[in-house]
């Protein structure tokens, strides 16, 4: 066992400087895509807090509308958030 800690490399402050700015543009760039206008089935299950079976329900009831792109079903982020504010327009 080591009585002292190993120091495995050390960094100069312009080096933090730098992966401290890479990791901002990279949250940037993550919550950017994350407030797109249209989200994935998974997305949605995560921003209504339910189930992906719960989801494709309330697609088949008319609840929530989707809209096909390519071969991914997509859905309006604003129609999930009228949902969680309880302002259902169907």
């Amino acid at each position: 066992m080591l009585d002292q800690p190993v120091r495995l490399f050390q960094l100069e402050s312009s080096q933090v400087e730098a992966i401290a700015d890479d990791v901002v543009r990279r949250l940037d760039r993550h919550e950017a895509k994350s407030e797109s206008k249209l989200v994935s089935i998974n997305e949605a299950t995560a921003i209504l807090g339910i189930g992906r079976s719960s989801v494709y329900r309330m697609t088949t009831e008319g609840t929530l509308e989707t809209r096909k792109i390519g071969r991914r079903t997509l859905i309006l982020r604003s129609d999930l958030e009228a949902i969680l504010e309880g302002h259902e327009d169907n």
